[in-house]
């Protein structure tokens, strides 16, 4: 039973986090989503640091290995996947890619108009 609370928990840690990354890239898309954006930036930011501070390895992930768990992956890996995929690398290109597009964002949001803009307004 705690093997499966394990996983469910590592299962909605991940959806979340793909929500975030979701916001990242809606707001660096569509300007949608802002007022979400310090939640989402926050919330990487810390799985981050959980993640660079466990030594590059997901705690939950070496938690179910240690409890006799063949993959140590999440629920869903395990329903979607027959092999264990390691998503880190692409999740965090992805990120980094998705964060410049929405700092692009919030830097032309920041820009004062020039002149032509300030007079039609």
């Amino acid at each position: 039973m705690l093997l499966f609370t394990i996983k469910f928990v590592h299962s909605l840690i991940l959806v979340y986090m793909l929500g975030c990354l979701y916001l990242v890239w809606q707001y660096g898309l569509t300007g949608f989503y802002k007022r979400w954006m310090p939640l989402a930036l926050a919330s990487v930011a810390l799985e981050g640091a959980v993640f660079f501070g466990y030594g590059m390895k997901c705690p939950l992930t070496e938690w179910a290995l240690a409890l006799g768990d063949k993959t140590g992956s999440d629920l869903l890996m395990d329903i979607l996947f027959e092999q264990p995929v390691n998503i880190i690398p692409s999740y965090i290109t992805f990120f980094v890619v998705g964060l410049c597009v929405a700092g692009w964002r919030f830097w032309q949001e920041q820009k004062p108009l020039n002149y032509a803009e300030q007079r039609a307004s």
